[in-house]
């Protein structure tokens, strides 16, 4: 998935910042808020909302994925 190609937009913590404003997730990842906006554009997404809600569905499909103990 396209989260793979991204470590300098997305960290390792998709449900960390699927609850981070696009202000805090720029600064943390050493970037612009206006790049993190052209990322977003750039996966056919229409801004920083629809990208905190698709780092929410992919933690939560991989929390799904993880074995119970």
């Amino acid at each position: 998935m396209w989260l793979r190609l991204t470590p300098h937009v997305v960290p390792p913590d998709p449900q960390g910042v699927a609850e981070w404003s696009i202000g805090v997730l720029a600064p943390e990842r050493g970037t612009l808020e206006t790049t993190v906006l052209r990322f977003c554009w750039t996966i056919g997404l229409r801004g920083y909302p629809e990208l905190r809600l698709a780092l929410a569905r992919e933690a939560t499909t991989v929390r799904q994925q993880q074995p119970r103990e």
